[in-house]
């Protein structure tokens, strides 16, 4: 979907695209750069139950489509099967409500601004489960050869910070990374590392 995007812009058919930054890719070319950030949303990994539902039923599968959720998963319920579940949130909503699932696990950000902040049903703290490099905030990519002088008003608040420092940390070690807020952890290469204080 990224890349789908991308070739508007670049075919000149959008002036600019805004995502979710943790799902863009950690190094962005320079023909089409992040030109602003919203205000962050909760970073924070939710868990989702049916309505009406208050626990899991073990006999189904967890719902998820990242391998990082997954693997920290395994380790919160070492008793229940992680699936891939693929679609927007409302699509991803109606597979747990037609029982393909007995859960899903999602972006609270998400949920938050699409209005479905009722669906949540567990808040997993970065303790628990280490959020994505970049949840929570949005990112506006434009082209390269132009100027956004408007785009100063569209950053909130130390977003642009975290935003570089995801890009320039992944550039400069190679790794992958995960962080939350002042709590900030990495993770690359099957390897933990300690990241305190940089974001």
């Amino acid at each position: 979907f990224v890349k789908e995007l991308d070739k508007a812009l670049l075919e000149k058919h959008s002036d600019l695209s805004v995502h979710s930054l943790k799902d863009m890719p950690m190094e962005v070319p320079e023909d089409l750069p992040l030109v602003a950030f919203s205000k962050r949303e909760d970073p924070r990994d939710v868990l989702v139950l049916p309505e009406g539902e208050t626990e899991l039923n073990p006999e189904k599968p967890l719902g998820c489509s990242s391998l990082r959720r997954t693997l920290q998963l395994k380790e919160l319920y070492p008793d229940m099967e992680c699936k891939s579940v693929r679609g927007n949130v409302q699509t991803r909503l109606r597979k747990l409500e037609e029982g393909q699932y007995g859960a899903l696990v999602l972006a609270a950000a998400g949920l938050k601004r699409l209005g479905l902040a009722h669906r949540i049903s567990r808040y997993f703290e970065p303790e628990e489960m280490i959020p994505a490099a970049g949840q929570g905030d949005s990112g506006g990519t434009g082209q390269g050869w132009r100027g956004y002088f408007f785009s100063g008003g569209l950053s909130g608040c130390g977003c642009s910070v975290r935003g570089a420092g995801r890009e320039g940390f992944c550039k400069i070690s190679g790794w992958g990374l995960f962080f939350s807020g002042g709590g900030t952890r990495s993770s690359g290469r099957g390897d933990a590392y300690p990241f305190g204080t940089l974001l």
